[in-house]
């Protein structure tokens, strides 16, 4: 139901794979294959991921944000950032760094809404 390609510090190139078996799933690019890290189960379906500072953040398909600190065995604990973007789902998630360096998380959702959010 999602994906994203990221690179980590201390892990590498990653893929993030989040389910509609509301399981996110992380993968490790290792030369032409990719070898799967760790599956761990999540409240909703993840229909959006990201990477951000040692964080996956995921919007899922009950609205909530939640985040959960990359590890090689998925054993962080998952956190809720955000109850609800609206009624139903969120269907997109980024952070974005903008040149002053400040940072922001944009989000859009079944309410036809993009919401940008100050992360400090």
């Amino acid at each position: 139901m999602s994906i994203a390609c990221r690179l980590d510090d201390k892990i590498g190139e990653l893929v993030i794979a989040g389910g509609s078996d509301k399981t996110l799933s992380l993968y490790k690019v290792s030369g032409d294959n990719l070898q799967k890290l760790w599956t761990v189960d999540t409240v909703a379906a993840p229909r959006s991921v990201d990477l951000f500072k040692g964080r996956f953040l995921l919007g899922l398909k009950n609205g909530a944000l939640i985040d959960i600190p990359v590890s090689s065995d998925g054993s962080g604990r998952q956190t809720m950032v955000m109850n609800s973007h609206g009624d139903g789902e969120v269907w997109g998630l980024e952070v974005v760094t903008l040149p002053d360096g400040s940072i922001k998380l944009m989000t859009s959702a079944d309410d036809n809404r993009i919401l940008c959010y100050d992360v400090k």
